[in-house]
């Protein structure tokens, strides 16, 4: 075999198409039990693409009759951080050859689920986290396909088979993921990949995200976290608020029902994810990450994720740190602020604690003069939003001097340089003016 390991690595391409067809027939004609040993012994020492390669072949030769007994450890060792995280491309691309060499060996038999197909789902999804060229994660995504297909299930069905057993395989180890943390990149795969089988792991799956969402944490870890987070925000239906079917048990009938449960989550992911991360501290790192949050936010806002019900119950909180973040350095910050409070003051304004939403307008007030036009037309709506809280209860006569001095900053504006913010200013005062509020 020694020979074979050394001749995979020659110049010429003609060689090595002969070392591979040498290892399909030695692995048809010789018996399992003399060459399974010699190269997983090879490949436990060394992992080099000559013994991957070699692997590969040799089970493409054999026959599963022959080889059943010895797949489980075959599939294990594979599976083995040693192997499947390799950042050889060349050693990539063979360890998926090899998974492709054991799936052809059920090919042709009858579709049903293989023994090996957690093993074999564990080492494609690794492969795909430590990727060097999008060759091999397009190689790895055809791999899972094909990996489904020959247990006869749909592609989100083999994510809902291994999935969890993958989640759990690493323990609490996201305790402690860095940037170069093979498990965290496992996990983003699994999430961007997995589908609607997301929304049925969320139980596991936002305690890791939280726990590295903390102060202390690393920093690339968060900011990646949070552009996953982001990405399955976007396609919800099709992920963490994806319907999930469910028997129920009523009065000994099994009856069959679909609920989403991401609303059970999403105010864990506001006050341990997102607010953290508003909080004002010095430096670019933190501000950018209070643009990450605040963003990540308006997008459970706008995507209706937050019930008005759980919106009101975090909105003291939120509201303190939007506050704040009115005033932050970065543009995109404030811009999105705004609208996140303007979605607020929409869903839950009326709700809200009167005395507090009273004393809110100045800081809305002071960003009519802010530097950026398309901040001070964004303030300009949420204003609007502001005044349509009140309800029939305003008490104009307690508030009278608020009111009188909120009318004064808005006439400053009624002949301002920039038009949209003109007309949203004018619409406000004709709203004021044709209720009952300035009585």
């Amino acid at each position: 075999m020694e020979a074979i390991y050394k001749a995979t690595i020659d110049e010429e391409p003609v060689v090595v198409n002969y070392v591979e067809k040498t290892c399909e027939l030695l692995g048809y004609f010789i018996s399992p039990d003399v060459w399974v040993p010699v190269v997983t012994s090879t490949i436990k020492k060394y992992q080099h693409f000559g013994s991957i390669l070699a692997l590969a072949n040799l089970i493409k030769g054999s026959e599963e009759c022959k080889l059943r007994d010895f797949l489980p450890s075959i599939c294990s060792l594979m599976s083995s951080a040693d192997v499947c995280t390799s950042r050889l491309q060349n050693v990539q691309d063979k360890t998926l050859d090899c998974v492709k060499a054991v799936l052809n060996l059920y090919s042709l038999g009858v579709l049903e689920p293989i023994p090996v197909s957690y093993d074999l789902f564990k080492t494609v999804i690794s492969v795909i986290s430590v990727k060097t060229s999008e060759t091999v994660e397009a190689k790895g995504k055809a791999t899972l396909k094909e990996l489904s297909e020959v247990q006869g299930l749909e592609y989100d069905d083999l994510f809902k088979q291994h999935a969890l057993q993958l989640l759990e395989s690493f323990g609490d180890s996201y305790l402690h993921w860095t940037k170069g943390s093979v498990e965290r990149h496992m996990f983003d795969v699994l999430l961007v990949n997995s589908g609607p089988v997301v929304g049925e792991l969320l139980d596991k799956i936002i305690p890791m995200i939280t726990a590295n969402m903390k102060s202390d944490k690393d920093i690339e870890v968060k900011s990646k976290l949070f552009s996953l987070v982001s990405g399955l925000i976007q396609n919800s239906a099709d992920t963490i608020n994806s319907l999930i079917g469910v028997t129920l048990d009523i009065f000994g009938s099994h009856l069959y029902s679909t609920q989403v449960r991401f609303g059970d989550f999403a105010v864990i992911l506001v006050k341990d994810m997102i607010l953290p991360n508003c909080i004002w501290k010095a430096g670019q790192t933190a501000a950018a990450f209070r643009t990450l949050a605040v963003s990540c936010l308006w997008s459970l806002l706008k995507h209706k994720l937050l019930t008005a019900e759980q919106l009101l119950s975090v909105t003291e909180e939120l509201l303190t740190q939007m506050l704040t973040l009115l005033e932050d350095d970065r543009l995109n910050t404030r811009l999105v602020t705004c609208r996140v409070i303007m979605h607020m003051l929409s869903v839950v304004g009326k709700e809200m604690d009167r005395h507090r939403l009273y004393n809110i307008y100045p800081n809305l007030l002071k960003r009519l003069d802010d530097s950026n036009d398309n901040v001070r037309i964004a303030v300009s709506k949420t204003l609007e939003a502001y005044f349509k809280s009140f309800n029939e209860q305003y008490d104009a006569k307690s508030y009278r001097a608020h009111f009188e001095e909120l009318v004064k900053g808005l006439f400053l504006h009624l002949d301002d340089s920039n038009t949209e913010v003109q007309e949203a200013v004018q619409g406000i005062v004709t709203f004021l003016l044709s209720s009952k509020r300035s009585q």
